[in-house]
């Protein structure tokens, strides 16, 4: 993200970030750190790893919406019944804190565990760097609460113009306690960098530049615009027959969702990024690389050397250690982080990732394509 900033001429925005939210320096400069430091465990460890560069806890199963790209609901990851215990998160946060991993809460939606504020409270009285990702529902509700625990940033889910947006989401009104919430955070002084997140899909994607307009207004830092994430049943399918020790569940897509138009896109985007506020396009894709991304994306696989396995750990709900979401390496409940991280399970799926050099799923999974980003 800073190499960004720089390289698209916004050395002041940056400077503004990182004078406003010194962490926000402290933090990039660990994650770039073991970015390059990767190449050591990959290449000579034999599937054990150094510390990964962050740990996404999934700390809710539950989500309010009914969004409609939504891979995790279609593909039945949801419970409605579980939420992380806070021992288990608690635990967690005991056992990295000595390395100061980067902290990112997510879910199903974060803001529906009972104990959202404590949890960002407890990774921030350990010196923790704390990222959070919200639907928005609730946000003028935890504003105060969040803040106040000091989560270091905020990104709020955006996927188009008011009626869009909450018809992508499924939610009536969805759009306008957003930005109540968003007004809420912006009242203390101290609050932490502040993002819009929008996926790029059919119904949206002549739209996003609108997006950027709604943010500037809004006085958001900066807006996430993402290539749609997809995991077909064409890809998972030739997965599970080449690695049949690491099985993940049937595929889901609305081929609708993909019908893209790429020239339009790429207009938007480039009027997007002259509004004057920083916009992450992510991946960055050239104009050939975009349109494979909605019409064959499993060729792009081949450019990028999977290193998530090395570099990030994600924690579920359910007190599970994952990869690939369905790939459950350890549990929580039975033994502790750096036990999983660098126990045979997890061995095993480093050195097959290596071996394969790729997994059929991993065609459009962000994980494959972020470097310096968390």
């Amino acid at each position: 993200m800073i190499k960004r900033m720089i390289k698209r001429g916004r050395p002041r925005l940056l400077y503004d970030m990182v004078r406003q939210h010194p962490q926000f320096l402290k933090m990039a400069m660990r994650i770039a750190w073991r970015n390059a430091t990767n190449l050591i465990d990959y290449n000579f460890m034999n599937g054990q790893s150094f510390q990964p560069k962050a740990v996404t806890v999934r700390i809710s199963g539950q989500c309010n919406l009914h969004c409609q790209m939504c891979n995790y609901r279609h593909l039945g990851f949801f419970d409605t019944t579980q939420m992380l215990p806070v021992a288990i998160f608690e635990k967690v946060i005991d056992e990295v804190y000595p390395h100061k991993l980067h902290i990112s809460l997510t879910g199903g939606e974060p803001l529906l565990h009972p104990d959202i504020v404590e949890c960002v409270r407890y990774a921030k009285e350990r010196g923790l760097s704390c990222s959070l990702v919200t639907n928005g529902w609730s946000l003028a509700r935890y504003a105060e609460g969040i803040v106040g625990a000091g989560v270091d940033i905020l990104t709020v889910s955006i996927d188009g113009p008011e009626e869009m947006h909450d018809e992508i989401r499924g939610r009536k009104s969805l759009y306008r306690r957003i930005m109540e919430g968003v007004r809420e955070v912006n009242k203390f002084k101290k609050r932490p960098l502040l993002f819009f997140s929008t996926t790029i899909q059919a119904d949206n994607h002549a739209h996003l530049e609108m997006v950027v307009d709604d943010a500037i207004k809004a006085g958001i830092d900066g807006v996430s615009i993402q290539h749609l994430q997809t995991r077909t049943p064409d890809r998972t399918s030739l997965h599970n027959q080449m690695s049949p020790e690491f099985q993940v569940r049937d595929g889901w897509i609305d081929e609708s969702l993909l019908r893209v138009d790429t020239t339009v896109l790429q207009g938007v985007l480039k009027r997007a990024e002259e509004k004057g506020l920083f916009v992450n396009v992510f991946p960055v894709l050239s104009p050939q690389d975009m349109s494979t991304w909605y019409t064959d994306p499993i060729q792009l696989i081949s450019a990028h050397r999977i290193k998530c396995p090395w570099v990030m750990a994600n924690v579920f709900h359910d007190g599970t250690m994952r990869m690939c979401d369905d790939i459950i390496l350890g549990d929580l409940k039975e033994d502790g982080f750096w036990e999983i991280w660098n126990g045979e399970k997890m061995m095993d799926f480093r050195r097959t990732v290596k071996k394969s050099k790729t997994f059929p799923i991993c065609a459009t999974c962000c994980s494959l394509y972020r470097s310096n980003t968390i």
